[in-house]
């Protein structure tokens, strides 16, 4: 089974966003990250990111977690409308958090420089 990780979007818009710089949130160690907010209307984005989460799920069943998928596992989409209702900017959206070390494609010394 191949990880279909790469997954193109449609248009979207991102939030959060700390791409050239990597944040600390909370006294945690710096990584970059943003936030996708990826229209409801977009089924075939969202239909890849299902596949590609489910796809790491069974491999994740498969490879680390020895036949089992954990209870309290995390998914990274989330509702707008549900997780973020008090903010307008995620209505009629669902998100998706990313949070790396590194950017991609760089070392981890031309990322911090």
């Amino acid at each position: 089974m191949t990880m279909a990780t790469k997954v193109i979007t449609g248009k979207c818009r991102a939030s959060f966003v700390h791409i050239f710089e990597p944040q600390s949130i909370n006294g945690s160690d710096p990584k970059y990250s943003m936030s996708l907010i990826i229209p409801k209307s977009d089924s075939k984005t969202i239909g890849a990111i299902k596949a590609a989460i489910d796809e790491a799920i069974q491999n994740g069943i498969s490879g680390k977690w020895g036949g089992k998928r954990p209870p309290n596992l995390k998914l990274p989409l989330r509702d707008g409308d549900v997780d973020r209702e008090e903010d307008d900017a995620y209505e009629g959206g669902l998100t998706n958090d990313h949070k790396r070390d590194h950017v991609a494609g760089c070392s981890e010394s031309r990322a911090e420089s």
